[in-house]
């Protein structure tokens, strides 16, 4: 359903249902996905600090840990002209 609403343009909708399922049914994936659709309307501190507390609550997550990493390390990319 997210995927469809996120094809129709309704991005905000799309971000409601990806809380809703993250929220019914935690995990790395779902995690991921909802990261990937905050970053795409431009919630970057929002998808960070999901990205952070999972890893903080599941430590040995090492999905999570990744993408957390590669997060940080696409931040550092972005931000080397500063």
């Amino acid at each position: 359903a997210a995927s469809l609403a996120n094809l129709k343009g309704a991005h905000d909708e799309a971000l409601k249902l990806l809380k809703k399922a993250f929220e019914i049914q935690p995990s790395t994936v779902r995690m991921l996905t909802l990261a990937r659709q905050m970053n795409g309307i431009k919630d970057f501190d929002g998808a960070r600090a999901l990205q952070e507390n999972l890893v903080k609550e599941h430590p040995d997550d090492i999905m999570a840990r990744l993408s957390l990493s590669e997060l940080y390390l696409a931040g550092q990319e972005n931000n080397k002209d500063i």
